[in-house]
């Protein structure tokens, strides 16, 4: 009987330690739950607390931003602005929030704003600034100012968020007119300077001619004095001095008129195979007489610029005239090719004469290579180029000649 108590016992003992030991095992259990719990509650606000630094960081640097910042969804309503805003257009942060991004623009502009922003949503790109748009807010009260603006956009839960980045550039067209005010200032002294230089120019130039046609009109009116039955092959030769005279006043009136002329182009699209083609043909009886070829070279792709015909009509004649006067005498060649050049069209008028000397400001007023040139030709055609917004340069050719290039912009 006493090894059953014994038995017993030692069951409840052994009965009572396996309780103990899962109690043990629970609290250790429920401690770890405990602890782990604890810690996740500790890195939730950890989390949240970065969170929060973060948003405020993000708060302060929209801002303290120099531009005006907007946020707005897929149907142009503001969702976000900073106080720039309010500086820039003179409306209450709370009046911008929940209202259209139209409002902020001329109303003239608003119909158009709206297919563009839907433009921008089916196809969000980022678009950075100044890229040569005439971009216009509208204030509060009504004032319409200049702008640039920077597109960007960002993915949220919510779906795609337009941000726009404005600046005021009204101060920077402000300076941009002053400046080109003053450029036109300067340009306007210049001329008068160039003027004062023309008169002198004139006062020489036309003396020659002018005496030449004095003294052989005079030479005339003797001999028929003497006899009026003279032959007129007696008066041919003066006859021909007067003639040439005439030609080189007019020549001299033309150029002084041109150069004294504003440019004032009336610009059309011009086919440059064609165009080219045209010169050569006007200058051909005039390189056949002097046993010169003249040719254009076959464009390498169909190129066109946007010009004023008569104004590069005669750009080109010049370059064309001095080109078979620099030549003189065949035999010898001048070329008319054009290639592309960026987002240009570069022109060349190339001859074989025996080129111009290292050095030679043959685009400067006056400056001329030839004995009865006027020294504006050159002047006049860089005026032409420079007005189209292009330019002109000459260069050496090989094995020996000339090469006009004349860069203007493309369609």
């Amino acid at each position: 009987m006493l090894d059953g108590v014994l038995a017993m016992l030692a069951a409840a003992l052994i009965v009572a330690a396996a309780a103990m030991a899962t109690s043990v095992w629970l609290w250790r259990r429920d401690r770890q739950r405990t602890h782990a719990m604890e810690a996740l509650a500790g890195e939730r606000r950890r989390v949240e607390g970065g969170l929060r630094d973060s948003e405020a960081q993000a708060a302060a640097v929209l801002e303290s931003a120099g531009e005006a910042v907007l946020v707005a969804d897929r149907s142009g309503r503001i969702v976000l602005a900073n106080q720039r805003v309010e500086r820039m257009f003179g409306y209450p942060r709370a009046e911008v929030l929940g209202s259209s991004i139209e409002l902020l623009l001329p109303e003239s502009l608003r119909a158009a704003h709206v297919r563009h922003r839907d433009s921008f949503f089916a196809a969000p790109r980022v678009r950075p600034m100044g890229q040569g748009l005439a971009l216009s807010g509208r204030r509060r009260d009504g004032t319409e100012f200049p702008i640039e603006v920077s597109l960007s956009f960002v993915h949220t839960a919510e779906g795609v968020l337009a941000l726009s980045f404005v600046t005021d550039i009204t101060a920077r067209r402000a300076a941009e007119k002053a400046l080109e005010k003053a450029r036109r200032i300067a340009h306007q002294r210049e001329r008068l300077a160039d003027v004062g230089a023309l008169t002198a120019k004139i006062v020489h130039d036309l003396g020659n001619p002018i005496a030449g046609l004095s003294m052989s009109t005079q030479q005339i009116a003797r001999r028929l004095a003497r006899n009026s039955s003279d032959s007129l092959e007696t008066i041919r030769a003066p006859t021909e001095h007067m003639v040439a005279a005439v030609k080189r006043l007019d020549a001299l009136t033309q150029d002084f008129k041109t150069f004294l002329r504003e440019q004032r182009l009336s610009p059309v699209r011009l086919a440059l195979d064609t165009f080219l083609r045209e010169i050569a043909s006007v200058w051909e009886p005039e390189a056949r007489r002097r046993k010169i070829a003249i040719e254009v070279a076959p464009l390498p792709q169909p190129l066109a610029v946007r010009g004023d015909p008569d104004q590069l009509r005669r750009l080109f004649d010049n370059l064309v005239k001095n080109a078979l006067e620099a030549v003189d005498r065949g035999p010898g060649r001048v070329t008319l090719s054009a290639a592309a050049a960026d987002e240009r069209v570069c022109v060349s008028v190339q001859d074989t004469g025996p080129g111009v000397s290292a050095g030679a400001r043959v685009f400067d007023l006056f400056e001329s290579t030839k004995p009865e040139g006027t020294g504006l030709g050159l002047t006049i055609a860089r005026q032409i180029a420079e007005a189209h917004g292009g330019g002109i340069d000459l260069a050496s050719a090989e094995p020996h000649g000339a090469v006009f290039h004349v860069y203007l912009p493309r369609t």
